[in-house]
């Protein structure tokens, strides 16, 4: 699928039931206004081998935002493609999760390894 230039995120997912695991692979989640991902409540996608690059204006916001996020401690986002400027040293910028709100969230964004270019089978414009 190719979920791009939405006006606020490409997918918000939220659940009521701990442990729903959707997948979400082989997308193109960039160009939105402001995120990529917004995942709220308990569920908890498993998302890989997707395109999640320039989103937010001038592409300054994040890919995966956890908004009162209260499912499992971690969520799955490894091998996906977050532009060509990102490595595993530099996607945490576009994570917003425990390492950003330690208050309010207990919940980390694993995200290692990454992808060096766009996985095979997402679209690509």
């Amino acid at each position: 699928s190719s979920l791009r230039y939405n006006r606020h995120a490409g997918i918000e997912m939220s659940g009521v039931n701990d442990g729903f695991a959707p997948p979400v692979t082989h997308c193109n989640v960039s160009n939105n206004a402001h995120f990529g991902f917004i995942i709220t409540g308990f569920v908890s996608p498993e998302i890989h081998y997707n395109a999640i690059y320039f989103n937010g204006f001038a592409g300054a916001g994040y890919g995966v935002y956890l908004d009162a996020y209260q499912g499992s401690d971690s969520l799955r986002a490894e091998r996906n493609f977050w532009g060509r400027e990102y490595n595993d040293e530099t996607v945490p910028a576009l994570i917003y999760d425990a390492h950003d709100a330690p208050a309010s969230l207990s919940a980390y964004v694993g995200f290692i390894p990454c992808l060096s270019g766009m996985p095979a089978e997402v679209p690509n414009p």
